[in-house]
This record gives structure tokens, sequence and C-alpha cells, in this order.
């Protein structure tokens, strides 16, 4: 009885033969796409920061020359190009004083848009395609 038993384990394990390479390889996607994740995400944060940091210092330079609204434009500009920050990428808006009823101060608001490369993601997709089609010929290859 024991030896139908083990006849019957055996048999049923040779149909698992190389299945730790498939899931080695899919821990391994899954581990370089946490880390490509975590990267980009963390890079991204910081971009996000440096722009917000951006925007406050040209903000305050701005209101240095309020209430001429010309001037704070002027004086936006120039310490948007001192922050590296190109000029087609920020809105730059003057809110007069409107009395009475209307805006007791003037007000200067800065608008920045800036796109980020998520590179690292980019290549994890890339190195997804070729792991897929990996998957694809070893199974291919299998079945011969």
């Amino acid at each position: 009885m024991r030896s139908i038993i083990l006849r019957f384990v055996n048999r049923s394990r040779q149909g698992e033969r190389g299945q730790v390479i498939f899931v080695a390889a899919a821990f391994i996607a899954i581990m370089a796409g946490g880390a490509a994740m975590a990267i980009d995400v963390g890079s991204y944060i910081a971009h996000r920061r440096s722009l917000q940091n951006s925007a406050d210092a040209i903000a305050l330079a701005a209101s240095q020359n309020l209430p001429n609204g010309d001037s704070a434009h002027a004086g936006a500009n120039e310490w948007a190009m001192k922050n590296d920050i190109d000029l087609s990428d920020m809105v730059v808006t003057v809110t007069q004083q409107n009395l009475p009823g209307g805006e007791p101060n003037p007000k200067v608001r800065i608008d920045l848009e800036a796109d980020h490369d998520l590179a690292f993601l980019r290549i994890l997709e890339e190195c997804l395609v070729i792991l897929f089609f990996f998957f694809v010929l070893l199974d291919v290859l299998s079945t011969f």
C-alpha cells in the first residue's frame, strides 16, 4: 500500500519540475516594481515640494511690489528665473484692491505646472513586456 502511495506522489510531482523559475521571475518582477514605484513616487513628491517652495518664494517677491500689478508680474518673473522655473509653466494672477465691499487687500496667486518623468516605471514596463514574452516562450518550450 505504501509503495502505491509513493508512486502516485512521485508521478504527480513530475509535472512540477521547473516551476520555481516562474515563481522566482514573478517575485523578482514584483520586487522590482515595488522598488521602481517607491523611487518614482519619492522623486515626484520631492519635485512637488520644490515647486511649492518656488511658488511661495515667487509669490512673496511679487507681493513686495503690490499694489502695482505690472511691477508684481515683473518681480514674479525675476524670481521665477532665479528658481529655474520656465515662465511658460507659471501663471501669475494679481487681484487688485476693490473697495467698498470687494477685495480689501491686493493679492498675488502663483500657479506652477510642470511634468515629472517617471523613469523607473517606464523601464519597468519594458521589462515586464520582456518577462511576459519569456514566460510565453517557456510555456511553449515546455509543451515539447
